[in-house]
């Protein structure tokens, strides 16, 4: 126990060594601004307040401080241990089950602010909420509008409401996994700052990032991009006609080379915008190839049966997860006992297994979860199942076709493209057309080469893409 009446200099002092003592990787400067800020929180202290006060006798103490230094030493965030995190000028309320609000994130409402004040009065969808930061300080700044958010989280949507009682705004908020529980009404506008990093650079991130903040607001499938896809392919369906072309035209001006990234994209975009077919180029995204195979000879925990069956993606209605267990249930009818594998998760698991259960399909289909490294289980397939309802461009289809693996895909995106025509791939309609192209492959009775199918695919490599946008550049 202190017998002194230290100053909260002394304290500054004293605390900053402690924890530069307890853990050394945090630095002295950043010791220093962290002990301060927690002292202001302590103190209920403006930082005018604190200089004025540093030659003054602490009211907080040492010993008041030390619990929470050791929480800062373990790396937890400071505002996880205050409870609360500036944005804009206000405190907002931040729990293990938000994402702390970043600085960056201010330039987002910013801009979105200049734009709600000039377009007409209408409705704002928020998805991804988190803690209500960017929806609640929208209607704070501008008013106007109906204001709606909506997030996976339901500990996320207590935060965010507590924020909007603090604030006495009027903004709704509910649950919803993207557009899932979404009102059918048009919006002027919709924000969203989801979640964008790859799960293959989570070793990258700083301990209290990884340690402290949710997951489910962090990472998304598809090197980051899976949440950005669903949030892009229903815009058409949720955006008002006037903010769908105005913004649309907006960008397209601007640009000097519109990139489809696969040919059906980009027809799509001459059907909607032909004036602008002439700015049109197709680029796909590229695939290092060479790691793929390379971490396809991993090896895996579990033993693959023969003749199996893969579908990868978030387990949900838009990728037609239902689907897939209908056409593995159909094929067992028929008296094909192939083993299905599940490589990923989402919110109709529950519901599905529930479904494998009562079709007693149990020992034939397995949930893997989500997999950092699904080429070690894609490499031991037969073939690749997608029922999805909606894709941009299937790149899985070409990390299959690398592996030696065959599609059987609904008319979404890219499929007709990767197909060629059936000779990589089989675009059905029915569950009877996937149950009966499943057949064929796992019998030998389809023409898929893997030979022409390795040739095939060499024009998506990183360096062919790379070598077609240097080229635009040039131009």
């Amino acid at each position: 126990m202190e017998t002194t009446n230290p100053t909260n200099q002394e304290v500054l002092v004293r605390a900053s060594c402690f924890l530069e003592e307890k853990q050394p990787k945090l630095g002295s400067e950043e010791c220093q601004h962290l002990v301060r800020e927690l002292m202001l929180f302590k103190n209920q202290w403006t930082l005018s307040q604190f200089l004025l006060n540093l030659r003054q006798e602490a009211s907080v103490t040492f010993d008041d401080l030390e619990p929470e230094l050791l929480r800062l030493s373990e790396f937890e965030p400071l505002q996880q241990i205050t409870g609360v995190a500036e944005f804009l000028g206000e405190e907002f309320m931040v729990t293990k089950d938000t994402l702390i609000p970043r600085p960056e994130t201010e330039e987002l409402v910013l801009k979105a602010q200049s734009f709600l004040e000039q377009c007409p009065v209408g409705k704002v969808l928020e998805i991804g909420v988190g803690t209500g930061c960017i929806i609640l300080s929208l209607e704070r700044l501008v008013g106007r509008h109906q204001y709606m958010g909506c997030d996976i989280s339901e500990e996320a949507l207590v935060v965010a409401k507590k924020n909007r009682e603090k604030f006495n705004l009027q903004t709704e908020l509910f649950y919803s996994d993207v557009y899932s529980n979404v009102p059918r009404e048009q919006f002027e506008c919709i924000i969203s700052n989801p979640p964008y990093i790859a799960y293959s650079e989570e070793a990258l991130m700083d301990e209290s990032v990884r340690l402290y903040e949710p997951t489910q607001a962090l990472f998304a499938e598809n090197e980051g991009l899976a949440i950005y896809e669903k949030i892009a392919n229903r815009l058409e369906e949720f955006l008002t006609d006037s903010s769908k072309r105005d913004s649309h035209r907006r960008q397209l001006d601007a640009a000097d080379r519109i990139v489809g990234i696969s040919k059906k994209t980009s027809n799509s975009i001459k059907e909607v915008y032909p004036d602008y077919s002439q700015k049109l180029v197709t680029v796909y995204n590229g695939y290092d190839f060479e790691s793929i195979l390379e971490k396809s000879k991993e090896k895996i925990a579990i033993e693959i049966a023969p003749q199996s069956i893969c579908t990868i993606g978030r387990i949900e209605e838009n990728k037609g997860s239902d689907r897939v267990v209908e056409v593995i249930r159909l094929l067992h009818q028929q008296g094909n006992k192939y083993h299905l594998y599940f490589i990923g998760a989402g919110d109709m698991e529950e519901e599905l297994k529930k479904r494998v259960k009562e079709y007693q399909l149990e020992d034939y289909v397995h949930f893997l979860g989500y997999q950092k490294n699904p080429y070690q289980y894609l490499s031991k397939m037969q073939v690749l199942l997608s029922m999805s309802k909606q894709e941009g461009f299937p790149g899985v289809y070409v990390e299959a076709l690398s592996l030696g693996v065959p599609f059987v895909s609904t008319k979404v995106g890219g499929a007709e493209e990767l197909s060629q025509e059936g000779r990589f791939g089989k675009i059905i309609e029915s569950n009877q057309e996937a149950a009966q192209a499943i057949e064929n492959y796992m019998t030998v009775a389809s023409s898929f080469n893997v030979d022409e199918s390795s040739q095939f695919i060499q024009q998506f490599t990183i360096a062919k893409q790379i070598e077609q946008v240097e080229k635009l550049i040039e131009e």
